[in-house]
């Protein structure tokens, strides 16, 4: 499948010779349709006196196409590339000058071809060696080539198009200046970019220089100190924007070196493809305008100031002197200021050009020098040090010297600020300070001064130093070696009545909490100070604890109160707060409902410190819950159900235990008897939160379940007295009556609660007395059906 096959003798010979001449080049493809990709190769090649063999682009070439198994699907011979020369306007500083024999070209070998659908896709490659062995950021560089790749996505993604860098490489970066490259590419599908560093590829080699390899393709081997993160030595490091592609930081070495930048393509989080840009930067110091005058002080002149110009790559200039808005256009003016001080100067070199350059200074003017220090405070003998600060008008690299005099150590300095200058002896000393510069001479004088620091206080304490904590009053003497005239600090904590004091001898100082309390005292003479601490005791006299039993509970309550202490050392006096006292130790005291505070004073009978408590509604003493219930009947039935009602009072939780074992819970629970028989039922009222009970029992008789008695006889003569015949009944909900005559016809037939024959037949004719015979049929409230006859004489 190899094209153009009748010119690879001469295409091979030709390739022989090792390409130094390549800087480097990326390849790209956009999707046509229908299967038809457009490859793109670029190549840059060095057209400057450093290509010494004169080559230029490769007349032919071959470009490899793989399948996904990385075996070689074609071999596609490509020739006569798009060559321009690629200007000056490439380096992204228009204010830098590059070297005048600086030239690259830029070579594009673009071709159709059409690939058929692949599930693993495929990678198209073009391998080159060699590189120029002048790179010095990787290993033998005369050794190694480039490959140039790409890979078309297979399925579904193979309509993709590829990434387009959108700018040309710069041609060289300048040595110190801060770059900012814009290295973005652009993507028609709209597919996410993200921008990277990475190693250049190996390709081919010195004795094959088109030889080509399938993937995986080898890397470059980077030299000691250089990585594809670091491939440039820069301060700051050179770095690239993963989302940008801006490429910034400061190169500060010159040099050639090689860099890998690749942009990788995602759809929706699917990684696609990569385009990797191959290329050889050059680093070069390059002519910068740069505005520079060496002016940084004027001292002991006239007001007239002459300026020197060291700026360099300029051909105009304007300077501001900083005052009232005077400017000069002048290479080196001068200018005469109304008086000293500090004036802010510009130059500007090249004004109004983009290419212009400004350097500003602040300097000093003054005619004159001006020595001068404060005295430094007063210190106190022994182990003083003094520093000094000179003040005034010292211009830098004057001469100085300071002249402590024959009792400091050292005596002399020729340090601006001279620190840690240590006197002998007591008393005032005299200190001078020397300015010498272009012939202008000061001095000034000074003095500090030491003072005696034998100051040794001592505290004396004017009664006990422990007291208990109720009415504990401190007295205390500044005593030891100081002078009539010291000052005294006294300090004698947060924790008590007076934090600080400045008496010689403060008295009536409680303090509020028990424990050990740290005294100091300052005693202070003409700058000198001697200090001490003692401490004093607080005691807390009494570790009282109670202890009780049934602190809560219902009324009456027996409460058991007492205390930590031991009686043969305390005395108690108790108030309980129901008008019963005690002054023992243990206590057994009745209490009923309400609360109750308690109060407890004690004395300890070594120290006479004395303590008193006071508890708050300390005890609290409920009424007692009283059970009581009730039934909602008075007859009880079997299986018919009986209502319970709670009659119980101070209670808040209620349950029922039969003795037949069933408990139930609940205030007003329905208990359905299953046995015939007496049944006790107890009920437990219950006080939750004392856990108080009370109880009560109460028992049923439970019958079979319904009672039915026909009366014999009746008298139906209305004198309301036996006027109807009814069943007399318990535990029936409802019955149908019959009642027929000797012949068995039926007289009488009703149904309902409660019906009665009033001895009429069914037409309201009153029956003659007789004997008749009766049928009822019944329903208990059991829904129980049952039916009973017999026989009732009805008498006129």
């Amino acid at each position: 499948m190899k094209k153009l096959l009748y010119a690879s003798f001469i295409i091979l010979n030709s390739l022989k010779l090792n390409a130094t001449h390549l800087i480097g080049g990326e390849m790209t493809y956009n999707y046509l349709g229908n299967n038809i990709y457009q490859i793109n190769l670029v190549i840059y090649i060095d057209c400057g006196p450093s290509n010494t063999s004169g080559t230029s682009f490769d007349p032919f070439g071959e470009v490899t196409i793989y399948n996904g198994d990385n075996s070689i699907y074609d071999i596609i011979d490509i020739s006569n590339p798009n060559i321009i020369n690629l200007g000056t306007e490439t380096v992204g500083n228009d204010c830098l000058e590059l070297p005048t024999d600086l030239c690259v070209e830029r070579g594009t070998y673009s071709f159709d071809i059409f690939l058929p659908n692949s599930i693993d896709g495929y990678t198209v490659a073009y391998q080159r060696c060699c590189r120029n062995p002048s790179v010095i950021n990787i290993e033998n560089p005369e050794d190694f080539g480039s490959t140039f790749f790409v890979n078309i996505p297979g399925g579904n993604l193979n309509n993709n198009s590829s990434a387009n860098f959108i700018n040309y490489p710069p041609l060289a970066l300048c040595l110190g200046d801060e770059i900012n490259i814009n290295h973005s590419a652009t993507d028609i599908d709209g597919d996410e970019l993200v921008y990277e560093f990475t190693t250049p590829l190996n390709g081919a080699n010195d004795m094959n220089p088109t030889e080509i390899s399938p993937p995986p393709f080898n890397i470059i081997p980077w030299n000691d100190g250089y990585s594809e993160n670091y491939p440039i030595d820069s301060d700051p490091i050179i770095s690239i924007n993963s989302e940008t592609g801006i490429i910034t930081g400061t190169p500060n070495q010159i040099g050639l070196y090689i860099i890998g930048i690749k942009v990788s393509e995602f759809r929706n989080g699917i990684f696609l493809n990569q385009v990797i840009r191959d290329f050889r930067f050059l680093v070069v110091d390059c002519n910068v305008t740069t505005a520079s005058f060496p002016l940084t002080n004027w001292y002991c002149n006239s007001l007239t100031v002459d300026f020197e110009n060291d700026s360099y790559n300029a051909e105009t200039y304007l300077w501001d002197f900083g005052y009232e808005n005077n400017i000069s256009e002048l290479f080196e003016p001068s200018f005469t200021y109304p008086d000293t001080g500090i004036y802010n100067v510009t130059l500007i070199a090249n004004p109004n050009t983009i290419c212009a350059d400004t350097n500003s200074i602040s300097f000093p003017l003054y005619t004159e020098l001006s020595a001068f220090f404060n005295n430094p405070p007063p210190q106190c003998d022994g182990n003083n040090l003094f520093d000094f600060t000179a003040l005034g008008i010292t211009p830098p690299g004057a001469d100085v010297i300071w002249n402590f005099g024959p009792n400091a150590s050292p005596q002399y300095s020729e340090i601006i600020n001279p620190t840690n200058i240590l006197f002998d002896g007591i008393g005032n000393f005299e200190v001078s300070y020397n300015i010498q510069y272009n012939g202008c001479d000061e001095t000034h004088t000074g003095n500090i001064n030491i003072f005696n620091d034998n100051i040794l206080p001592e505290i004396t304490f004017l009664n006990d130093d422990i007291q208990c904590l109720e009415n504990n009053l401190f007295n205390f003497q500044a005593s030891g070696s100081f002078e009539e005239n010291s000052e005294f600090l006294w300090n004698f904590g947060n924790n008590s009545n007076t934090f600080e004091s400045i008496d010689q001898n403060p008295s009536n100082i409680q303090f509020l909490t028990e424990g050990y309390h740290i005294i100091s005292l300052i005693i202070s003479n003409s700058g000198c100070q001697g200090n001490i601490t003692d401490s004093i005791k607080i005691i807390d006299a009494i570790n009282f604890e109670m202890n009780l039993t049934n602190q809560y509970g219902c009324s009456p309550q027996i409460v058991n109160i007492s205390s930590n202490l031991d009686s043969n050392q305390y005395n108690f006096e108790w108030d309980f707060g129901n008008g019963q006292t005690s002054n023992f130790n243990y206590n057994e005291i009745l209490f009923f409902e309400g609360q109750y505070d308690l109060n407890i004073s004690i004395i300890d009978l070594t120290t006479s410190c004395v303590e008193s408590y006071f508890f708050e509604n300390y005890i609290e003493i409920q009424p007692k819950p009283i059970a009581n219930f009730t039934f909602n009947s008075d007859d009880f039935i079997l299986d018919v159900p009986v209502e319970i009602e709670n009659l119980s009072v101070n209670s808040d939780s209620i349950f029922y235990i039969f003795n037949s074992g069933l408990t139930l819970n609940g205030e007003n629970p329905s208990y359905t008897p299953d046995i015939t028989g007496e049944i006790e039922i107890t009920q437990y009222a219950i006080n939750s939160e004392y856990q108080c009970v009370d109880s009560i029992s109460k028992k049923l008789n439970i019958s079979f379940g319904y009672n039915l008695f026909m009366p014999n006889s009746f008298t139906p003569n209305n004198d309301n007295k036996n006027d109807f015949f009814a069943p007399i009944s318990i535990g029936i909900q409802n019955y149908q009556l019959k009642i027929f005559d000797r012949w068995g016809k039926l007289i009488f037939d009703k149904y309902g609660v409660n019906p009665k024959w009033d001895g009429k037949n069914r037409n309201g004719i009153q029956c003659k007395s007789d004997t008749y015979n009766y049928l009822i049929n019944f329903t208990t409230v059991t829904n129980k059906k049952f039916t009973e006859n017999g026989a009732v004489y009805l008498i006129r």
